[in-house]
């Protein structure tokens, strides 16, 4: 399964069908993509992966998931949605993926979330919904009221969060 992904150290993680090891670029600074009627390029200096089911054009394979999430039904996912996700989720310039959101004590945020930063001491609302597969209906748990520390990163997949206390950043997967 061809796949692009962001590391945790920020590097891009790019899986071919072709290939039964990932290349790992730590040094990615003025990728690109692009994209045609049946493939996506995604370009870093002067290496290219072409992503397309057409093995006359490249031997990587069509590209089916982009940073965990499955793009593989292309009536959804066309092209011009893959290169985009691929911006949005995977060339950003921290090492989180999608867009941010600032989160204020007292405020709910509904959306797919991956990921929790804490930019002061932070507590959650001891009932958090959680999205917990693909087709699985959410689910709210109790027991997540520990505190965020200033500074850390708590990863996971949260469809709603509330910060009670202390300000963080969202990130969302799209």
């Amino acid at each position: 399964m061809a796949s692009i992904t962001k590391g945790y150290s920020n590097e891009l993680i790019i899986q071919g069908d072709n290939s039964t090891q990932p290349t790992i670029i730590a040094n990615w600074a003025g990728a690109t993509v692009s994209y045609g009627a049946d493939w996506v390029l995604l370009s870093v200096g002067n290496k290219g992966f072409k992503f397309t089911s057409n093995w006359g054009k490249s031997s990587v394979g069509p590209l089916l998931s982009i940073n965990g999430l499955d793009v593989s039904n292309s009536g959804t996912y066309t092209n011009s949605i893959k290169a985009d996700l691929v911006e949005r989720l995977v060339l950003t310039p921290d090492k989180f993926s999608g867009t941010p959101v600032n989160a204020i004590a007292g405020t709910t945020y509904t959306g797919k979330f991956t990921g929790i930063h804490a930019l002061t001491n932070v507590q959650l609302d001891t009932a958090v919904s959680v999205q917990l597969g693909s087709g699985v209906s959410a689910n709210n748990i109790s027991a997540f009221s520990a505190a965020i520390f200033q500074g850390d990163t708590v990863y996971g997949s949260w469809s709603t969060i509330k910060v009670t206390s202390g300000t963080a950043i969202l990130y969302s997967a799209i």
